[in-house]
């Protein structure tokens, strides 16, 4: 594959990345309007639903850091890879190994983030 092509390829794979974590961050500030509304008739005690609450909200909080500080840090690869692609560099390694780091990363979070809703919605089926 040529090493232009295989840039315009990860900026392609970027944008992608870049179009979940929007929606993903735009779902956070719904979920934590959701917690702060759920009330409850149901035997969970007060003081064990305000801290199970107190939970998600740091998860949400810290969720959200995690994607804007990926954001950023793919922000930054796509604009190496657009001077890589306007000056054809044809071995910039870093922008190869940042790509797989991104990769990982983005796998990472994109698994908390499913596990951390998927937990959020069964703690709401039971308060609700």
């Amino acid at each position: 594959m040529q090493y232009d092509k295989k840039f315009h390829w990860y900026i392609n794979e970027n944008e992608g990345w870049q179009h979940i974590l929007q929606e993903q961050t735009n779902e956070i500030p719904q979920m934590q309007k959701m917690l702060g509304t759920a009330e409850s008739d149901n035997v969970l005690t007060k003081e064990k639903k305000k801290m199970t609450e107190l939970h998600f909200e740091k998860q949400l909080s810290v969720q959200e850091k995690e994607f804007n500080q990926l954001k950023e840090d793919i922000i930054k690869q796509q604009a190496r890879l657009c001077e890589d692609c306007k000056t054809d560099c044809m071995e910039d390694i870093n922008a190869f190994c940042t790509q797989d780091i991104l990769r990982e990363r983005i796998r990472a979070i994109e698994k908390s983030y499913v596990e951390l809703k998927c937990n959020f919605m069964a703690y709401l089926s039971t308060v609700l």
